[in-house]
């Protein structure tokens, strides 16, 4: 299972994973023998967000680059601003440049926006930057 012989996890043959609910573990897990996310197993937004953290923590590219599509996937008005913290806080920037393209749709649209003045304010103030068209000055 584990390569290095120095490492306790070599010579008893298990690994302790702290941190995170057994569901996620598990779909981590599945990952592993699948190298697929399937979508039944998340179910739920909170599951998926705590599988991109733990594909961070223990470094597992692919796994972040499934849950991400499938993050990418869920964004709606009412999620696009938790998704959007969470994106800077997980180092997602698929998932962070898709929230910001969806946020600015939304604000030429005037549509709505649940929790908008939670978002990140260095994100919020690119965003509204983004917004608006720059008027050069004419001499």
């Amino acid at each position: 299972m584990f390569s290095n012989n120095n490492w306790k996890e070599t010579t008893n043959g298990k690994m302790t994973i702290e941190g995170f609910s057994p569901e996620v573990v598990e779909i981590a897990i599945n990952f592993f023998y699948d190298r697929v996310v399937k979508t039944s197993d998340l179910l739920t937004l909170p599951n998926a967000m705590t599988l991109l953290e733990f594909s961070n923590m223990y470094l597992v590219d692919d796994l972040k680059e499934n849950t991400e599509k499938f993050l990418i996937g869920s964004i709606n008005v009412a999620n696009a601003c938790e998704l959007t913290n969470f994106s800077l806080k997980a180092n997602a920037p698929g998932l962070e440049k898709t929230c910001f393209e969806f946020l600015t749709k939304c604000l030429k649209n005037a549509t709505p926006i649940y929790k908008f003045d939670e978002l990140d304010r260095e994100f919020l103030i690119k965003l509204l930057k983004n917004g608006f068209y720059a008027i050069s000055e004419t001499s």
